[in-house]
């Protein structure tokens, strides 16, 4: 078997390599080229994608198949409910057709709660083909903050030291609930916001003390836990979101919507405050932390022991690097199709194409559809060739 490589199309400042001999890249989303060319290029056997609505996903997954690269598809969420009736619409669009697409031609289908499982089977997904996969934490990196620690970070942000402070990570979008975290500002607490470029106009309209910190580096969040109190993510079906993981982790009480997706993972309610999505019940919650120092502590070390418990980085990635094995595997031996191609069935394709040049033979229009198909690719992986920055 060939060594495993991979590419990540994402707009992540970095990557910690893995180790065993595992070869990846990393390219900015921000280039489409490079994208493009990192996505679809001959040097990456398995392809990963994160969830189907995004532009980066359309174009690798167009891409992947047609030079005949398996895909590896993380499905994170199902249909979102919006405010907006356009967006609905346009999720279901997208859902209804290239989502319908890239569930059937990925080789693995990985899924972090039920709902989305169930999502993605009801979109014509094989059944086999999906595997829930939670995920992992990297609990040396994501600590709870030592003494005085806390205080030197909040220094360097530019935050008060005699507040508590209620943390939110993630796009300044309605089904994050950044709007409705917002609404709850009052005197007990001051809010902290990060993500998104532009401070919103929903935040600090409600009177109350807010800071927005804007988008920051991904090796910085640690940093900001350890600054912060409490963390809260009213968000709508997340399942359990990476920062609730990191959050929790950093020794941090959560408050969180109480949504049907937990439910696989069992999280007792000492270790996580869940409320309904409703800004009265979300207004004494965070009112009954702010108050209490010590019920802080005592839900943060429960919250800190549960993710040492459950979410293990090593068995998340080792069974992740299992799972690109297994699809590298079953596509060398050609023993089931991913996409549009099988690779035997593109050796031969290969091999008359490669015939065809040696005789030296002029393009005719009497090619058969076959040749003239296998043509087409071999140039296409040209210009791919070509365009690839690594």
């Amino acid at each position: 078997m060939n060594p495993l490589s991979w590419c990540f199309v994402t707009s992540a400042d970095r990557f910690a390599s893995h180790p065993g001999g595992i070869v990846h890249s990393q390219v900015p989303s921000r280039d489409r080229t490079e994208r493009f060319a990192c996505s679809a290029g001959s040097h990456a056997n398995v392809v990963p994608i994160h969830d189907v609505f995004y532009l980066s996903s359309l174009v690798t997954g167009v891409t992947a198949p047609i030079l005949g690269r398996p895909v590896v598809l993380t499905q994170h969420v199902d249909l979102i409910r919006h405010p907006s009736r356009v967006v609905e619409a346009a999720q279901r669009t997208v859902f209804r057709t290239y989502g319908r697409f890239l569930f059937s031609i990925s080789a693995r289908i990985l899924v972090l709660n039920d709902r989305v499982q169930e999502f993605v089977a009801e979109g014509g997904a094989a059944s086999e083909r999906i595997e829930f996969l939670q995920n992992g934490v990297d609990v040396e990196a994501y600590r709870p903050a030592l003494k005085g620690e806390a205080a030197q970070q909040r220094i360097a942000l530019g935050l008060p030291l005699d507040r508590v402070l209620v943390l939110f990570a993630g796009r300044p979008v309605p089904k994050k609930g950044f709007d409705l975290l917002a609404d709850c500002a009052g005197p007990e607490f001051d809010l902290v916001f990060v993500g998104g470029e532009q401070r919103p106009m929903e935040i600090g309209r409600n009177g109350g003390r807010s800071y927005f910190l804007g988008s920051v580096p991904r090796v910085r969040m640690r940093e900001i836990y350890r600054a912060a109190d409490v963390f809260c993510l009213p968000s709508l079906g997340e399942g359990f979101p990476l920062t609730v993981q990191e959050a929790m982790a950093s020794g941090l009480p959560v408050i969180t919507t109480d949504d049907e997706a937990y439910r696989r993972y069992q999280v007792p309610p000492e270790a996580i405050c869940f409320v309904r999505r409703d800004q009265v019940e979300l207004e004494g919650a965070l009112n009954r932390l702010a108050h209490d120092a010590a019920l802080r502590v005592q839900i943060g070390q429960r919250a800190r022991e549960y993710v040492l418990s459950h979410f293990s980085w090593e068995t998340h990635a080792q069974r992740l690097v299992q799972i690109y094995r297994e699809v590298q595997m079953d596509h060398e031996a050609g023993s089931r199709r991913y996409g549009l191609f099988s690779s035997r069935r593109r050796s031969r394709k290969q091999n008359a194409a490669a015939e065809r040049t040696k005789q030296a033979r002029p393009k005719s229009p009497s090619l058969g559809h076959e040749a003239k198909w296998v043509r087409w690719r071999l140039r296409v992986a040209g210009w791919v060739r070509k365009l690839r920055p690594i």
